[in-house]
This record gives structure tokens, C-alpha cells and sequence, in this order.
């Protein structure tokens, strides 16, 4: 298909939710917060302790992707949400949270981000019976809150399994925070 101009390429995304196949490596532009360029990825032998793989659509390989990201705002940021497409050599997406193209989710989270270049890494999950080499596609990073990006972190044994909690871990951090005495539309716990 022919490509679109920039402003209607920037419009199809915001509508869609979907990345175009046209798109490639990096998304960039004015919008984007965060680019995310010269991008490698690297397969490794086993995915990192307690790294949250589903139970469905495996079997999984984690693999750490590389390259730089620019803030290319006015302020250093505590956070921010990797997005972008994992395809394999077919051209299917292949990333755990994204088996579909038109899903529009976080895969990574990034820690503090100084305005200007930085170098990053993140680990993501992808079908082990994808074909390779692996594509990345429509990389970029939009600005979180830090305790937000906490979701990704790394899971602790007592969040695994429970028969690891002590006493006090009775619920993991993310799950405390949601217990208080007033809950969704003020209902009363």
C-alpha cells in the first residue's frame, strides 16, 4: 500500500490502537515522549527468577532487548511504559502480552529517565516455537508514576506462592495497597 503522510499516519494510530505494517523499529515524532532506537534484542538460556510467564500460549523464551532511550521532554522522569511489537520471521506477533497486533499494552517498564539519552534493557517473554530472527516493531515509551510501573516489577515468592508468605506478607505489597476501608464507589470494607 502506498504510505500514508505523517499527520494521517500519527491519525490512523490514535484511532486505531493499531500499529500500521509500515511501521518500523521506532515510533517517532512530536508525540512521542520517550523514542526507543537502535534497538537489538539477544535470547537468553532461561528467563529471570520469578519472571512472570502465562500459563497459556507457551512455550515461552524471554529475551533482553537493548538500545537507547531519549527523553525528549522538559523534565527527568521517575517511570515509563514500553510499547511496541514483537514479530517473528513470518511476520506474526510472538510477545506474551501481545499475541494480537492491534493490542495496545505496556511489555516493560523503564526506571528513571534523565532528559536526553539514555542506554536501557528490559526483559520480555515470546513463543518458543516462533521462527527466527525475531522483528521489533513501533518502539516507543510514554511517561508513568513510578508506583504505577511497580506492576512490573519482578515477582517475590510470597507473590508465587503463597506457602512462602510469613506472617506479616499475608498479602504482597501490590495486593495490600488495594485493601483499605473504602473501596470502589465507597463501599465499606
Amino acid at each position: 500500500g502506498a504510505l500514508l503522510a505523517p499527520r494521517a499516519a500519527r491519525a490512523e494510530l490514535a484511532t486505531s490502537g493499531a500499529l500500521r505494517e509500515d511501521i518500523g523499529q521506532s515510533v517517532k515524532g512530536d508525540g512521542v515522549q520517550v523514542l526507543l532506537t537502535d534497538l537489538t534484542y539477544q535470547e537468553l538460556k532461561t528467563c529471570p527468577p520469578n519472571f512472570y510467564l502465562p500459563i497459556k500460549g507457551g512455550p515461552w523464551d524471554c529475551i533482553e532487548i537493548s538500545g537507547t532511550a531519549t527523553n525528549q521532554g522538559k523534565r527527568d522522569v521517575s517511570a515509563a511504559a514500553v510499547f511496541g511489537i514483537v514479530r517473528d520471521a513470518e511476520g506474526y506477533p510472538c510477545l506474551s502480552t501481545a499475541l494480537d497486533a492491534s493490542m495496545k499494552t505496556g511489555i516493560a517498564s523503564l526506571g528513571k529517565l534523565p532528559r536526553g539519552q539514555t542506554p536501557v534493557s528490559f526483559t520480555v517473554a515470546v513463543q518458543g516455537r516462533s521462527p527466527r530472527p525475531l522483528q521489533l516493531q513501533g518502539f516507543k515509551a510514554s511517561y508513568r508514576n513510578a508506583k504505577i510501573e511497580k506492576t512490573f516489577e519482578v515477582f517475590d515468592p510470597c507473590e508465587v506462592d503463597s506457602s512462602k508468605c510469613t506472617d506479616d506478607e499475608d498479602q504482597p505489597t501490590n495486593g495490600r495497597s488495594s485493601i483499605s476501608q473504602t473501596g470502589l464507589f465507597g463501599a465499606q470494607y
